[in-house]
């Protein structure tokens, strides 16, 4: 068995060989070594652009500063911790979706060593062990540092710009402003590669295939942290039932409202895109130009069977001229022999 590799493609193509015997010249058959036909296969490749963007820059816990505002600290409520920024919290308020699991719980250690109820007990503090601020970093811990959790609060982010761009962004440089909006919207993809906006020089596939992308988007956004009604405190199963309706019904009209935002998003850029404009343009010279083709091709046919017509209409009258003609020439002949019959007659004795 062979094989050939395609540069850049993590892909083997294998050949199966054959064996035959083949009798040449009538002597003894001869064993070849024969391979099957190659068949070329289309192979796509990842492009560069394509696979930075799916690299997600991983910090390390070591490289990261992690801030400490006591005051911050000091001034927060343990029963609204639900509310509070989780990622300011921890002191990782300017890494939010980019901190990574370790980094989180770097953060928290730092925290616990530095503010923990004994901690501080130790040193002469008074605490206050139903309302101390401790809690609301524990909650913080356990908000981000459970996937699931974490992933219904990055939903909910309250630093995220769910903004649209705006009329008079619309008038500054398309490809910098759209660029910046869908980069950001580009972190609720289901899929790990996102296209690119691309620029002026754009081929019209990968525009196309851009806004295909965008109009498919899939987004794991979801609104259950927001969930008003607590299902914990429900009582019995039906009220648990009941409260669940509520919430689900509640996450489905946000989730809408989201896909709305992001079709918005994409109708936008769509509308605006100097690039679409031109493409359109294109494609309305390129049909005029068909229908100019058409229209002159019909034109062409139709003054072709008009002088076909016109020549076999002259040839039919020249073969009846010249018909006429030899019946005139024939009377004209059968005249002159009468005529010359009848003056031998008169010059007979």
């Amino acid at each position: 068995m062979g094989e050939a590799k395609i540069k850049n493609a993590c892909k083997t193509v294998a050949l199966r060989y054959r064996f035959v015997y083949e009798n040449v010249g009538g002597g003894e058959p001869l064993l070849q070594f024969v391979p099957h036909p190659v068949i070329k296969l289309q192979v796509a490749v990842p492009k560069a652009e394509d696979s930075e963007a799916s690299k997600q820059e991983e910090l390390s816990p070591e490289s990261v500063t992690y801030d400490d505002d006591v005051e911050y600290l000091r001034s927060l409520d343990p029963k609204e911790w639900k509310s509070q920024d989780h990622y300011k919290v921890l002191g990782i308020h300017h890494l939010r979706i980019r901190a990574t699991e370790d980094i989180i719980k770097t953060a928290y250690r730092k925290k616990v060593l530095k503010h923990h109820p004994d901690k501080r007990k130790a040193l002469g503090e008074e605490i206050k062990a139903d309302d101390d601020y401790f809690t609301c970093i524990t909650m913080a811990y356990e908000t981000l540092g459970n996937p699931i959790r974490r992933r219904a609060y990055d939903s909910v982010d309250p630093e995220f710009d769910n903004n649209l761009p705006s009329g008079g962004e619309l008038k500054k440089d398309f490809y910098e402003v759209f660029s910046y909006y869908f980069e950001l919207n580009s972190r609720w993809s289901e899929k790990p590669v996102v296209p690119k906006l691309g620029d002026a020089n754009s081929v019209r596939e990968d525009v196309e295939n851009f806004y295909s992308f965008w109009y498919d988007f899939k987004s794991w956004r979801e609104y259950s942290y927001e969930d008003e009604e607590d299902k914990d405190k429900c009582q019995d199963r039906d009220e648990r039932r009941y409260v669940d309706k509520l919430n689900k019904a509640e996450r489905l009209r946000k989730k809408k409202e989201e896909m709305s935002r992001i079709r918005q998003l994409v109708d936008q850029a769509y509308n605006n895109d100097p690039r679409i404009a031109k493409f359109r343009q294109d494609d309305k010279e390129r049909k005029l130009a068909a229908k100019r083709a058409k229209q002159n091709a019909a034109q062409a046919k139709k003054e072709e069977e008009e002088r076909v017509l016109r020549e076999a209409q002259l040839a039919k009258e020249q073969a009846e001229a010249a018909e006429k003609a030899r019946i005139e020439a024939k009377r004209q002949e059968r005249e002159a022999q009468k005529e010359g019959h009848q003056k031998g007659k008169e010059n007979l004795p």
